[in-house]
């Protein structure tokens, strides 16, 4: 019995000294790469941000002067359906301020719309 004791303790030995598995660095680096290619990755992921902010800004810019020429040929509903789709999107102070311009000019134009309707014979508003 002494010689499987002595054997089992060796053993133990044995994998006490040399481990059982994770061989990953221990530099604190990030797994899969080095704090290089970790830097470059956040600068990747945050250029897209960028791209996609400001993606949305043009977006937001072209449905507010889209709206604009809406308003101008009288177009007011379709001008107003558009601005509904902008809404919810985060706007510059510029932005924001153009948009309640022409929703106070869609507002006069509906009404005066209505009012004139209001005048015509066998109209009912």
């Amino acid at each position: 019995m002494k010689p499987t004791l002595f054997s089992l303790a060796a053993a133990v030995a044995v994998l006490g000294l040399t481990g059982c598995g994770d061989n990953s660095p221990t530099t604190g680096a990030a797994p899969g790469g080095d704090s290089k290619s970790v830097g470059a990755a956040l600068d990747k992921a945050a250029s897209t941000a960028g791209d996609a902010a400001g993606k949305v800004m043009a977006q937001a810019k072209d449905a507010l002067d889209k709206a604009q020429q809406m308003v101008g040929q009288g177009k007011f509903q379709e001008a107003q359906d558009l601005l509904k789709t902008i809404e919810s999107l985060k706007l510059t102070p510029e932005q924001q301020k153009s948009l309640s311009d022409l929703k106070s000019k869609i507002d006069q134009g509906l009404a005066a719309a209505k009012n004139a309707a209001k005048s015509l014979p066998g109209v009912k508003p």
